[in-house]
Order: structure tokens, then C-alpha cells, then sequence
């Protein structure tokens, strides 16, 4: 029977696409027919199982049903329906019927569960082109539970440290996934015998260049240029255009808990265009949009580094990846723990504007990497989440300068050379620090009092960043809420850094914050007209003016807040 079974599958194989004249109606399943499905196991040569049918589960309207089968042979006796082989396309009486999509953790033999072709091929007719989801989908394997889990798709990950394979590993198994070693690509998919046809593996690529990424399955169907594949989604992330790549399959890792195939990326062959509840679908010779990310690692007097990855454009996924991308080539050729120093410098070019956000912070402590990664990741995360517009990004380029051990300037005392000024004086004083293991350095400020300023008392603030901002957005609720790309990209590059103590006397008169904007001194009719609800989203109470600003640079991150009463007198001495 398996002879047979074998010899049918060749012929199919090797006589091209099917056709729709050549798919099982689903209504014709019956229990105990037997079958076979192609997969690959080694290199890219295509091999059969054998299937037999359970039953049909059948969904409302048969979308989301499911042709329950037993798989035997290629060794699933011992690694039972392995990562990898979700698109394994299933054949009843040598017509597809659909493919192998979803399997039961812990289960004693191969008992899957098949996508019907026909629910396949609908997301192939797709051409919708919409904005893809903001979120990734997918969950952890059930494992005690009845349900079934979709077959674990395996992220074949090389050239990251090992730090960042750890971070790469959480997050992927959070969505039901398995991050498997794998090679960075390249060669020539038919000098490797790798062609384009039900059973052949093939990958999502995700980040490529210096480290990569890429999410392998089975192709399940082919017509012309056009394919589908998987059997369930890879984040269910709709319209989507992902770099679509030839995969060979180095060997089929066995486990109680999660059997996987580990394999490699080959080459770039099309795109992926449709990311859907019951498949993917790709179109062959197309080419998909990716953002380079580029990034410079100095480490003064000692060595300079060069790094560039190619990253999906994806608005949950981007940020992730240009953080692992910052992260991993800071630990390339540095410490993966302990502490250290990074200024990180950003520049993000945005399609459809020739504004770019430029940053420039600093971290320090045992967290500095994860820290000065979170910084480039932050913006590319607010760009994609903003209701402003469809803002995508174009380039991001990343500049860390390293230093070994803490840098952190303490702000221990604040001293002014009197109380009371009259308008128009000066406010002088000195900012005392302590660098860490260090000793008390002063540091002279010069803040202007107007020549209008009634007679009152101000606040004087001399404060690190964080306190800054704190202060700020109490006394100025609505300041961050812009309603434009040119105010949202201000906004991120006004942003304090991280390197400096900010001086700042305000007063305390009431206002409002109206779109990002300070009005001062608003009348008080006015003030209740925006204290009406139909205003509540434009504008906010706020309660301090900014009479002078400056601040001091440190090449160290600042730690610790002062606030100061000064007294305006026109008749003081």
C-alpha cells in the first residue's frame, strides 16, 4: 500500500500545479480514506507520509473546518507532526484536499489537523489593501488542554548574540513559535534542487543582513507565480508584503514536548502579499519593500563597527527588530553585561515627508544596551501607532558610541546667590554634582527675570530629564498631544536628554495647553470655553508659565531633582 501510495505522490509532484478541477471537495471526505502529504525533511528533496482521515470537524458555513487526519512515516512515529511542515499539502485519491495546519502537544501519535484547500485558495484571491494589523497573533502551545495548536512555525535565527537569542526566544514562543539555528541564506535555490511546488519548504524572511530571521513552512499549492502555503497565518497581519524566500531543511529535531525541523533561508524568490486565518499567499519575482537599518558601533581610541540588516516593514514587529538590530551589534564585539556608557544617536526617515527625527541620549548602569535599544525602538513604535496618519518608515540609522563603566552626575545641592530679585535681574546660582565614585564638581547657571514680572514668588527647578519631563506633563497635561506629523516628529526630538540639568523658573499662572501649544495668561472667559467637553480633548488646564530655561551638559547620564522658591520684589536691593 505505502508502494503505492509513494509512486501516486511522484506523479503528482512531478506534473506541475494542481488546478481546481484537482481539489477534494471537502463534502467528500469520508472517514478512513487514506492519503498522502509531501514535506521536506532533508536538503529540499520532497518526501511523502501517509495520511489517513479521522473525521471532518465542521465549522458554520465550513469556514474553519477541519479535515482531522493520522500521519505516519518520515518519522513521525518518533517527533509526531513536527515545525515546519504546517503547509504540507494533503492529497485524497490524488486530488489536494488541503494541508497540514494544526497538531495536539503532547499527543502519543500523529494526529493532526488539515486546512481545506478550497478556504486556502480564497485568501490567494485577495486584493484587499488595507493597512496591515497593529498586532501579532498567535498564543503559546495549549498543552493540557483538548484544543488543538497550530503546528509550530520554526524562526530560523543566526548572527545574534546570545543575549538577544534569548530576548528573540521569549518573544516568539509567546506567540506559539520555535527558534530553531539556522544559516544566514544564500547560494542558488536550483543549483540546490529547490523548486517552487507543493511540498517544497520555504520562508518568511523577517530581518536579513548582519543577523536574521526567517519563518520556514511548506507550500501547499501553486499556480503560476502565485502560491499558498502554511495552512494557518504567520501573525495574521492581512495585507502584508514580506520578502518570500526558497528554504532547505537541514534535519527534524524529535522532542516530547515540540519536534522541529531547523532549517535555512536560501534565497529571496517573491513576496508574501496575504497573511490570513487559513494561509499565506505569495506571489513569485515580486519584490517586497524592507527598511534598511544601519548601525555604527565606536568605541573611542579602540575600534569602530559597521552593522546593516534589511527589516520587514511591519508596524507591530519594525520596533523589535531595530532594537534586537541596535542590541545585537553593541554586544558583537562588546560586554553583554555589566556596566557601561552609550550616547546613541537616531535618525529616522519617514516616507512621504523630508522631515527626519534626529535623537541624542545617553545611558548608562548594567542596563545601558537594553536601555539605548528601547530608545531607537520608542519612535518607530509611536510612528506606528499614531492616529495622526499613515506614517511608515523609510531608513533608520543608529549611531552608539560605548564606554566602559558607570557615568552618573548626581545633583547634590542647589545654591542661589540670593531670595528676592527684581524684574529684569538675573537669577545666578551654582549646581553642585557628584560623579559616581567621583568627587563634587560646581557648575555655574544664569536664568533671566523678564522686566515686565509682576511682584510674586517663581519656582526655580533644577532637575535630571526624567524629573523635567514629570513636572511638566502634571503642570502641562495636554502638552504631547500634536495633531500633525510635523508636531508629532517635534515632539520626539524635543524630548529631554538623558545628559543634562535643566534649569527652568516658572511661575504660577493658570493657562491652557491647546494642541502641544502653551497660551499663558488666558482670560478667565476664555479658560471656561475650553472647560466645556466638546474642548476636552483639545485643550487643558495648565498651571505654570516657563519665565526662563536653560541647561548644563554632562557627557554622563544626570540623576536627582531640586525646586527652589525665588521672590520677585520691583523693590528689592
Amino acid at each position: 500500500m505505502k508502494r503505492t501510495i509513494l509512486a501516486t505522490a511522484l506523479f503528482f509532484a512531478l506534473c506541475g500545479p494542481a488546478r481546481g478541477e484537482d481539489f477534494f471537495p471537502l463534502d467528500d471526505v469520508k472517514r478512513g480514506m487514506t492519503g498522502y502529504a509531501l514535506t521536506v525533511v532533508e536538503g529540499t528533496r520532497i518526501d511523502t507520509m501517509t495520511v489517513e482521515v479521522i473525521d471532518v470537524i465542521r465549522a458554520r458555513g465550513n469556514s474553519g473546518s477541519s479535515i482531522l487526519v493520522e500521519v505516519s512515516g518520515l518519522g513521525t512515529d518518533l517527533s509526531g507532526i513536527a515545525g515546519g511542515m504546517s503547509g504540507s499539502p494533503v492529497y485524497l485519491e490524488g486530488r489536494l484536499a488541503g494541508a497540514l495546519a494544526f497538531t495536539y502537544s503532547g499527543a502519543r501519535i500523529a494526529i493532526g489537523g488539515v486546512t481545506p484547500i478550497g478556504e486556502m485558495v480564497e485568501v490567494l484571491e485577495r486584493r484587499d489593501k488595507e493597512v496591515a494589523s497593529r498586532e501579532l497573533h498567535g498564543r503559546p502551545a495549549s498543552g493540557s488542554t483538548g484544543r488543538p495548536d497550530r503546528i509550530a512555525t520554526p524562526i530560523a535565527i543566526s548572527g545574534f548574540a546570545g543575549p538577544v537569542s534569548d530576548d528573540i526566544d521569549r518573544f516568539f514562543a509567546d506567540l506559539g513559535m520555535v527558534t530553531t539555528l539556522g544559516g544566514a541564506g544564500g547560494g542558488d535555490s536550483h543549483a540546490k534542487g529547490w523548486e517552487m511546488r507543493p511540498g517544497a519548504a520555504v520562508g518568511v524572511r523577517l530581518l536579513s543582513g548582519d543577523a536574521n530571521l526567517t519563518a520556514i513552512g511548506t507550500v501547499t499549492w501553486v499556480d503560476g507565480e502565485r502560491m499558498v502555503a502554511f495552512g494557518h497565518p504567520l501573525f495574521q497581519s492581512g495585507s502584508a508584503v514580506f520578502p518570500l524566500v526558497s528554504a532547505e531543511i537541514h534535519a527534524v529535531m524529535p522532542s516530547r514536548g515540540l519536534s522541529f525541523k531547523i532549517g535555512s533561508p536560501i534565497e529571496t524568490v517573491g513576496a508574501m502579499t496575504q497573511d490570513r486565518r487559513p494561509a499565506i499567499a505569495g506571489q513569485l519575482g515580486m519584490t517586497a519593500p524592507t527598511i534598511p537599518i544601519r548601525v555604527g558601533v565606536t568605541v573611542p581610541g579602540v575600534r569602530e563597527d559597521r552593522f546593516s540588516y534589511q527589516a520587514i516593514d511591519h508596524r507591530a514587529l519594525t520596533s523589535a527588530l531595530a532594537a534586537w538590530a541596535t542590541t545585537n551589534s553593541i554586544m558583537h564585539n562588546e560586554k553583554s553585561w555589566g556596566d557601561g556608557t552609550a550616547r546613541v544617536k537616531t535618525r529616522i526617515a519617514l516616507h512621504g515627508t523630508d522631515r527626519v527625527l534626529e535623537t541624542d541620549n545617553v545611558y548608562t548602569a548594567s542596563t545601558f544596551i537594553r536601555s539605548a535599544s528601547a530608545d531607537v525602538a520608542l519612535p518607530i513604535q509611536v510612528f506606528a501607532n499614531t492616529s495622526i496618519e499613515d506614517v511608515r518608515v523609510k531608513s533608520i540609522d543608529v549611531e552608539v558610541e560605548v564606554r566602559d563603566g558607570r557615568d552618573i552626575v548626581r545633583i547634590e545641592e542647589v545654591l542661589v546667590e540670593k531670595g528676592t530679585y527684581r524684574p529684569g535681574e538675573d537669577v545666578r546660582g551654582r549646581v553642585l554634582v557628584r560623579r559616581y565614585q567621583g568627587g563634587v564638581t560646581e557648575h555655574a547657571f544664569s536664568l533671566p527675570v523678564p522686566a515686565d514680572q509682576p511682584a510674586g514668588e517663581l519656582i526655580l527647578r533644577v532637575c535630571d530629564a526624567t524629573g523635567s519631563e514629570d513636572f511638566d506633563d502634571k503642570r502641562a497635561p495636554n502638552r504631547t498631544r500634536v495633531k500633525t506629523l510635523d508636531g508629532l516628529i517635534s515632539l520626539l526630538a524635543d524630548r529631554r536628554g538623558n545628559d543634562r540639568v535643566y534649569c527652568t523658573l516658572y511661575d504660577r499662572s493658570i493657562g491652557a495647553t491647546i494642541e502641544g501649544r502653551a497660551f499663558p495668561n488666558l482670560p478667565a472667559s476664555v479658560l471656561s470655553i475650553y472647560a466645556e467637553p466638546r474642548h476636552a480633548d483639545d485643550a487643558a488646564y495648565r498651571t505654570g508659565r516657563v519665565i526662563a530655561a536653560t541647561d548644563l551638559p554632562f557627557s554622563g547620564v544626570v540623576s536627582g531633582c531640586w525646586s527652589l522658591p525665588v521672590n520677585i520684589d520691583p523693590n528689592a536691593p
